[in-house]
């Protein structure tokens, strides 16, 4: 079912949020976001979510067990621009026919992009004479595909969660190294002295070297001609959370989706994004004259969690405003329509938003995309 407040109208499997902003300043602008929840099946597409209590809302970073000292496990949906789409994934490594092995390889593939982990069970350097011997690998039944299993560790910019550089102690007083559990199989450690790119399908947090990098310069000049807003040479890349191989261009929404030895009893796991566009239309009252508005939305974040067959879609679009309180804006709609077929009129959006528009409702002209940073 819909849900329809005073001021918005949000269709399933959609929930709703906006961040006012200034993308380029001094223009104000507002980005809107729809969230949709899906039901992933092998063999089939994607199916909505229509009970309005069992979608997923619009929030902000979630971490594993609720503890901001563990990994990401969901990225924020407040944010005003993202140049590219992140694709995430969590779950578990599931060896096929449920067999225990010594490693597994696991691959995350939408569309044309794919993405595979080398996973190992439990390992360690061992000290042996005045070097280091890797231990093999001890048998696994399933393996959490978490920051903290790649490598990393303390100090270690790139994911201070994860193991490979620090030492510690075994109940007998040896020195050991544990190694990770994920690796990249483009780049596997040969040696100690490595120091991998971590290997995940989650998103980094926002402190973590790789994003804080991209967030530009903070000076005189930037408190003089920019607070407090970002930067001139901020990139806007800073929001995009996946990591670097899983950042690919805005989606379409009908994408093939595979997973590899990520479902108990599914190893080779073929679903389908949905096959939706999200649509949002904003109803303006300009000095008495009402118009239905459309912003441009892209689906710029795809997340599965693959242990409850769940995904999630963001679309997110950007409109100027008179100013970032938009009191022009009297009323949200957000529908959804089928990717195969041609987008509606948006006269044929009138008759739903009449009840707060009364006389002197013009439909806007077809939208013109907005400008990106």
């Amino acid at each position: 079912m819909e849900v329809e407040t005073s001021r918005f109208v949000v269709d399933p499997p959609f929930t709703f949020g906006f961040v006012p902003w200034q993308i380029r300043p001094p223009q104000d602008s507002l980005t809107v976001i729809a969230k949709g929840t899906f039901h992933l099946h092998p063999g089939e597409p994607a199916t909505g979510e229509e009970e309005e209590g069992a979608r997923q809302p619009v929030c902000g970073d979630l971490f594993h067990g609720g503890d901001p000292q563990r990994g990401c496990r969901y990225p924020s949906d407040f944010v005003a621009f993202k140049p590219r789409a992140d694709l995430l994934l969590a779950g578990h490594c599931h060896p096929p026919g449920g067999e225990p092995c010594t490693s597994c390889d696991v691959t995350f593939r939408v569309g044309k992009a794919s993405n595979t982990l080398k996973v190992f069970g439990h390992r360690w350097w061992q000290r042996q004479g005045r070097g280091w011997k890797m231990a093999e690998p001890r048998p696994f039944a399933e393996m959490e595909l978490v920051w903290e299993r790649a490598f990393g560790g303390p100090g270690f910019g790139r994911n201070p969660l994860g193991m490979g550089i620090a030492e510690r102690l075994t109940p007998a007083g040896k020195k050991i190294r544990p190694l990770p559990n994920l690796e990249d199989p483009r780049d596997l450690i040969r040696s100690p002295g490595q120091l991998p790119n971590p290997a995940s399908f989650a998103p980094q947090a926002p402190g973590w070297e790789e994003r804080m990098r991209r967030l530009g310069t903070y000076d005189d000049k930037w408190l003089d001609e920019r607070w407090p807003w970002f930067p001139a040479d901020m990139d806007w890349g800073y929001f995009n959370a996946a990591p670097d191989g899983l950042q690919v261009p805005y989606l379409r929404g009908d994408e093939e989706l595979f997973f590899g030895n990520l479902h108990p009893e599914h190893p080779r796991y073929v679903s389908r994004l949905p096959g939706l566009r999200a649509r949002c239309f904003l109803v303006e009252n300009l000095g008495g004259e009402r118009r239905l508005r459309e912003v441009e939305m892209k689906i710029d974040t795809l997340w599965v969690d693959m242990d409850a067959e769940l995904l999630v879609l963001v679309w997110r679009g950007t409109a100027d405003v008179l100013s970032l309180e938009h009191e022009e804006i009297e009323r949200f709609l957000v529908v959804a329509e089928p990717l195969a077929e041609p987008p509606r009129p948006v006269d044929g959006y009138r008759e739903r938003m009449l009840p707060t528009m009364g006389p002197g409702f013009t439909p806007d002209e077809p939208f013109e995309e907005e400008p990106e940073p």
